[in-house]
């Protein structure tokens, strides 16, 4: 008569040591230290501070050129007056007049006022504005590149089943990469809000720009501006973080945030369009959409941000469609928790074979 066979112990994962909220700590810094070490980082980051000179350069270049515009040419200023004359044939022709006096001091106040604009733009703090309105752009594209490369490369290594396998939690996993993301925004944002001050009170006084002194809810603009911009990018880096551990590949991080960004783009202003063309409730419906859409509400946060005390400059027009700053900030923090949410409900309940 056999023995009977005694139980076999199950072995329950090793879980990792110390406090949860340093270790989670710990893993976001060494995601911030592998976007450090990639070649990616440096050429992203180049491409966007090449961006930036491109856009400087193109300013200056604009100042020149309205700065040494004539107000008169050949006989035939551009701003002179035209008047229609009938000729043999039937036809109309056109020929210049000499502009009176008073004429021509409108035609220069009106050159002195664009060329103010151009100084102004180059001036801290609305440089400010312009050049987030620039990273709102590119830093945005970039940065879902290298979001998309981070998270999608640790399932390519391998590393998310070796980190998982030595007792890091699924959350905590999920946890540390939104951290090392939203310091990575924090970061971007900040550095280039930095160029453009240092851009703006070089480059502008030496124009003959003027920097105002700014009152203290003026710092606390700026402050929240930077908090705004990092935002703007943070949520699209969710996304391709989304994407990435969906797909577990670089590949789907990448592709599908930059056709989201994309494609979002294209569907709300066809939303917008259709809606102006169809009367009643049903086109009033489509308008209101876009107001639901991610990236419509978190570009629209840090317009709304730099309109006071400040001025940055930055045209609220420039928002697809009419928001509030508190819908739009509610509606981007709610995408936040849902990606990342998503992303921690994908983690959890499927098995890590790569």
């Amino acid at each position: 008569m056999t023995a009977a066979t005694a139980p076999t112990a199950t072995a329950t994962a090793p879980r990792s040591l110390g406090p949860w909220l340093a270790q989670t700590l710990r893993l976001a810094g060494w995601m911030l230290f592998q976007a450090r070490r990639r070649v990616m980082t440096k050429v992203l980051g180049g491409i966007l501070l090449a961006g930036f000179l491109l856009l400087t350069g193109g300013e200056l270049l604009a100042y020149v050129a309205i700065s040494n515009q004539s107000p008169a040419r050949n006989g035939c200023p551009p701003a002179a007056v035209q008047t229609q004359e009938a000729e043999s044939n039937g036809g109309a022709g056109f020929t210049c007049q000499e502009p009176t006096p008073e004429q021509l001091e409108d035609i220069k106040r009106a050159q002195q006022q664009e060329v103010n604009s151009q100084v102004q733009g180059l001036t801290f703090p609305v440089s400010l504005g312009r050049v987030g309105t620039f990273t709102s752009f590119l830093g945005v594209l970039l940065l879902c590149i290298l979001a998309g490369a981070l998270v999608g490369g640790e399932y390519a290594a391998g590393t998310v089943r070796l980190a998982i396998s030595r007792g890091v939690g699924r959350g905590q996993l999920v946890a540390a990469q939104a951290l090392g993301l939203a310091a990575l925004a924090l970061i971007v944002a900040g550095a280039m809000l930095v160029l453009g001050a240092l851009s703006g009170v070089v480059i502008g006084p030496a124009l003959g720009g003027h920097i105002p002194g700014l009152p203290f809810g003026g710092w606390l603009e700026l402050g929240a501006y930077w908090l705004a911009l990092s935002l703007n990018i943070f949520i699209f880096e969710l996304v391709a973080m989304f994407f990435a551990i969906l797909g577990r590949s670089t590949a789907a991080g990448i592709g599908a945030a930059l056709g989201y960004l994309v494609g979002e783009s294209i569907v709300s202003t066809i939303f917008v369009a259709v809606s102006q063309g169809i009367p009643g409730e049903f086109g009033q419906f489509l308008g209101h959409i876009p107001e639901w859409l991610l990236g419509v509400n978190s570009g629209a946060v840090p317009v709304y941000v730099s309109q006071s005390p400040v001025d940055l400059g930055i045209s609220t027009n420039s928002v697809l469609v009419k928001l509030t700053t508190g819908h739009a900030l509610a509606v981007t923090l709610g995408y936040c928790v849902l990606l990342i949410g998503l992303s921690y409900a994908l983690v959890r309940t499927r098995d890590i074979t790569d």
